[in-house]
């Protein structure tokens, strides 16, 4: 009784909906009765009966007379059809109506990189996609070739037509190879093996790669090469640049120059792709591009600001061990004592004051420094480990390695190896010119890594590394220089003496030998010496101008004249 129930009152509530809707799915005719009157009226009031318009290309102006009974609109067109020899299709609330000669086919631009089952998609989902009117994208020239009548083109073209981008100037004026000499700066980077670490300064082909924001196609095929800020394989226990305060990883970040051409599409837009080649020609140290002639003076201009000649520094630097007494004299003269600073550094020498302010660093005048070193070295109270001179350009790194290498064999169960430990002293200065009034100064960017071997004390077979870690920047005045200092090592002596003759006897000669091992607290400074040896022409039209007046001043007008003025100028002065 209960689903009895159930199923009545089902029932009754679909019954109402069954009713409307076999009354929605019935359609009604619709009876249009025309007395002469033009064909293309007929169609136009028949089309409004549903809510349509007409929008005819070509239809006969014959009169048309008779009883017309319609329920869609393909009845409607059914009438003429046929009798008219005419085709139609509808597109939202208007009917296109054409002849077969008015089919076209045409090429529309409309960019992008969609395929043919995008299209077909994409038309569809505006309501444009008709099997009777066949389209192909065209992937290279990104066109949409369409075929149909001219009104179907026009809403092809309405929707999905875009403006063609302007020509390139490739297109414009055709290519041109390039070749620019540098005459100053190098084309290839500069690579520099620092106890495993490679450090590249870039040369003009990179910075103008990256400038042109051209990628980097040897970083990617070459092997050897690294990227930015990877390290090279090394061994875990040598002392690299990358673990002090070296400008090893900085530099390193720097990208590896190409060395063959790359490609590049302008503006990072697919339409818009050129081919531009950019190399280099080591041998002649000259850069080749491949691109547009109108481009020509732009490379140019942009080349010869990176072709510029820049000074030429040479730095001097002087590794100086002075012991106690030594270092009070240079103190009291130099200015590198200190009443107010002590500090005792780890070591064997805790507990002993620091004669020398941590950090202390002073601009002296070397050849008087000089004087005084000689002095204190003839009473064997300092001595000159190294003084290597390096010349380098303005700007651009110089590197003094005095270091050596201790290979110690490790061996496992089934594996061994040598494994390579390197102490030593590591400079990197990096000299400017710094013009201020009129006045050229030397800035100085100096980092020092000072290690050494000693034997470790633990009992272990292994010797150990003490290493220290300077960096400073400074501006100093020419003909100055820059003393660095303010720590202590350990110095060991060990002289053998023995009696001539006796002392080589085999067996009783140790009767007559001694040993005299002798061990004192030196400090290490290091004195940093820039000179500019060669500064970059002037090459303006007001030097040239203001040179040539000179020397007409100053021009002889006669053999046997005396007493005249002269005036000696620079013969590298261009003219």
């Amino acid at each position: 009784m209960k689903v009895f129930l159930k199923l009545l009152i089902l029932a009754l509530v679909l019954a109402p909906l069954a009713s409307r809707a076999a009354t929605t799915d019935k359609v009604e005719t619709k009876v249009y009765l025309a007395q002469d009157e033009s064909a293309k009226r007929v169609i136009e009031k028949m089309l409004s009966m549903f809510g349509k318009r007409l929008v005819a290309d070509s239809i006969p102006s014959s009169p048309v007379s008779g009883r017309f009974e319609v329920k869609t609109v393909d009845d409607v067109m059914a009438y003429f059809e046929s009798a008219y020899q005419i085709n139609w299709f509808q597109n939202g609330l208007n009917v296109y109506t054409y002849r077969s000669g008015n089919w076209r086919t045409k090429r529309i631009y409309v960019g992008g990189d969609r395929s043919n089952d995008d299209w077909k998609e994409l038309l569809t989902s505006a309501g444009l996609y008709y099997k009777e009117f066949p389209f192909v994208f065209h992937m290279d020239s990104k066109e949409l070739i369409v075929s149909g009548p001219a009104s179907y083109l026009s809403l092809i073209e309405d929707s999905f037509e875009q403006d063609r981008p302007d020509p390139s100037e490739i297109a414009k004026h055709g290519t041109q190879l390039m070749v620019f000499p540098l005459k100053h700066a190098s084309v290839e980077d500069r690579q520099t093996n620092l106890r495993g670490t490679m450090v590249t300064t870039p040369g003009a082909l990179s910075v103008l790669l990256n400038l042109l924001g051209l990628p980097n196609q040897q970083m990617a095929n070459s092997p050897e090469a690294k990227k930015p800020g990877m390290n090279v394989e090394r061994s875990p226990y040598s002392l690299s640049p990358g673990e002090g305060l070296m400008m090893g990883e900085r530099i390193g970040a720097l990208p590896v120059s190409p060395s063959s051409g790359v490609k590049k599409k302008a503006d990072d837009d697919p339409e818009k792709a050129e081919f531009v080649s950019v190399t280099a020609d080591p041998r002649t140290n000259s850069i080749l591009i491949r691109d547009a002639k109108s481009k020509h003076d732009y490379y140019k201009n942009l080349i010869d600001q990176l072709d510029r000649q820049v000074a030429m520094i040479e730095v001097e630097a002087m590794m100086v061990e002075v012991d106690q007494k030594g270092l009070n004299e240079l103190g009291l003269e130099f200015g590198l004592l200190s009443d107010r600073f002590a500090y005792d550094f780890p070591g064997s020498g805790v507990g002993r004051p620091s004669l020398i302010a941590a950090g202390a660093t002073s601009i002296v005048d070397p050849m008087r420094f000089m004087a005084r070193l000689k002095a204190l070295s003839a009473d064997e109270n300092a001595k000159v480990l190294a003084r290597p001179t390096i010349v380098t350009q303005d700007n651009v790194s110089a590197y003094i390695d005095l270091s050596q290498t201790l290979y110690i064999q490790v061996s496992g169960e089934r594996v061994a190896d040598v494994i390579p430990i390197t102490a030593g002293s590591l400079l990197q200065v990096t000299p400017r010119v710094v013009i201020d009034e009129q006045e050229e100064r030397i800035f100085l960017r100096i980092e020092i890594q000072d290690g050494s071997l000693t034997e470790n004390t633990q009992g272990i077979n292994m010797p150990r590394v003490q290493n220290t870690s300077l960096s400073t920047q400074a501006v100093i005045q020419r003909e100055k220089a820059i003393l660095i200092g303010g720590y202590n090592r350990e110095s060991t002596e060990v002289n053998d003496y023995k009696v001539p003759l006796l002392g080589d006897i085999p067996y009783i000669g140790k009767a007559f030998t001694s040993t005299e091992k002798r061990t004192q607290t030196v400090a290490r400074l290091f004195l940093i010496t820039p000179r500019l040896i060669d500064r970059p022409i002037h090459d303006s039209e007001s030097t040239r101008k203001a040179v040539k007046e000179l020397q007409m001043s100053f021009k002889l007008k006669g053999d046997n004249l005396e007493g005249t003025p002269s005036l000696k100028l620079d013969s590298t002065i261009p003219r």
